[in-house]
């Protein structure tokens, strides 16, 4: 009875030390059914790209890495089996300001697959701002921007041409609240002529029949022009213009709270109603901005003209 218990015993040993043997040669790694470790490494989330751009992915595994494909807008674009994993995508025929994602899959040569994170890139502009049509000419359909280490830059669309061939030029100012502090800056507290929405306003960036300048807010009843655009793209009967500011004109913002102002016969705020914060990164990764040059000096203002931007009273 001791020797065949002895027998059963010595057996059951046997059938377990094959077990084991069996699953360590069918997973030598210990981690088979693990997908690989991916990650988009450039371009960096939220940024700004231009025409064309290098979409990179770092992709590693105990066994070894198959293939990396990369998807825009969940389309599959490329798939890379040679290590550094990269995609040239050109974007050239992109929407100006629209955002896309982009992530990328990798597989080891088993077939487990792993997602990466996804990225947010915007083409060129990153637009932060869109207006209803109040249905008036020459109101503000859209405002986008991008930073690079020293440069601010801004892009304002209208919905109707930027001059009034029948009237005259218009004004637009960029109201930024460059400490994101509603208590400093021109407000509606300071009782001006009038109110950016809900911010403090520290400098105005103003563009139009007063000038293509630059202002502080002196915490008391008006504006100081402080320097002039790095460069203003504008174009008679356009939809559009485009500015530069220097950041060191703004005192170097890390962020910046923005409502857009348009004045011809009308006030047209954008937004309506609140403000956009922008965080200042230097996203613009991709191309060269185009500089222009400043525009021609401001005309004399127009008699019977809204409140105007720099002096908040009425001409």
């Amino acid at each position: 009875m001791l020797s065949r218990l002895i027998a059963v015993i010595v057996c059951g040993i046997f059938v377990s030390v094959i077990l084991v043997g069996c699953s360590s040669t069918s997973n030598p790694s210990g981690a088979q059914n693990d997908g690989p470790d991916v990650a988009i490494t450039y371009p960096p989330d939220n940024s700004v790209i231009g025409s064309t751009v290098d979409v990179v992915a770092d992709a590693t595994d105990s066994r070894s890495v198959a293939v990396v494909e990369f998807y825009v807008d969940g389309a599959l674009a490329l798939s890379d089996s040679t290590s550094p994993y990269a995609y040239a995508w050109d974007a050239v025929c992109t929407l100006l300001g629209s955002a896309h994602q982009i992530h990328a899959t990798a597989y080891d040569d088993v077939g487990n697959s792993t997602t990466s994170d996804t990225i947010t890139v915007h083409s060129r502009w990153r637009t932060i701002i869109e207006d209803g049509d109040e249905a008036r000419d020459c109101n503000v359909k859209s405002i986008a921007v991008r930073s690079t280490e020293t440069l601010l830059e801004f892009r304002v669309e209208m919905y109707g041409g930027w001059v009034d061939p029948h009237a005259y030029p218009l004004d637009c100012g960029l109201f930024l609240d460059t400490d994101c502090d509603t208590l400093t800056g021109m407000s509606e507290a300071s009782g001006f002529g009038y109110a950016p929405n809900d911010i403090g306003a520290d400098y105005l960036a103003l563009v139009g029949l007063e000038g293509d300048v630059i202002a502080a807010w002196n915490d008391s009843t008006a504006w100081g022009v402080v320097a002039d655009y790095e460069y203003v793209n504008i174009t008679g009967n356009s939809d559009y213009f485009e500015a530069g500011v220097a950041l060191e004109d703004l005192s170097w913002p890390s962020a910046i709270d923005i409502v857009v102002a348009n004045i011809s016969d009308f006030w047209d705020w954008a937004p309506d109603t609140g403000h956009v914060r922008y965080e200042v990164t230097g996203d613009y990764i991709e191309g060269a901005t185009l500089r222009i040059g400043t525009s021609a000096p401001a005309p004399t203002p127009n008699d019977g003209r809204p409140t105007p931007l720099m002096s908040g009273k009425t001409e």
